[in-house]
């Protein structure tokens, strides 16, 4: 079990390892925080090759956290731009340290 206070960052997963890896987390008890927001802003923080739909960064928060509190959201930098510096759109947690 991970510390109670604990962040994992990870980069993109393949599509076929994604799932196997969120249940994997979700039985740990972390939260991802992308996965927490809205579906209107699902389009500022995917990414799609061939065909298939992923989200690039993933920021895990324990159960702890979660209880805790938190703010999570993203800057909407890269999305609307036809060229961008990276794939990546920049993630901003605020995190409750009990």
């Amino acid at each position: 079990m991970p510390c109670p206070h604990h962040t994992l960052s990870t980069t993109s997963t393949p599509p076929h390892l994604s799932r196997h890896a969120k249940a994997e987390f979700a039985a740990a008890g972390l939260t991802d925080l992308p996965a927490t927001l809205a579906d209107s802003d699902l389009y500022t923080h995917t990414y799609i090759y061939e065909g298939n739909s992923q989200v690039l960064d993933h920021r895990l928060i324990s159960r702890a956290l979660v209880t805790a509190g938190y703010a999570f959201d993203v800057a909407h930098t890269n999305s609307e731009f036809t060229t961008r510096p990276t794939d990546h759109v920049p993630q901003i947690a605020r995190l409750t340290i009990p």
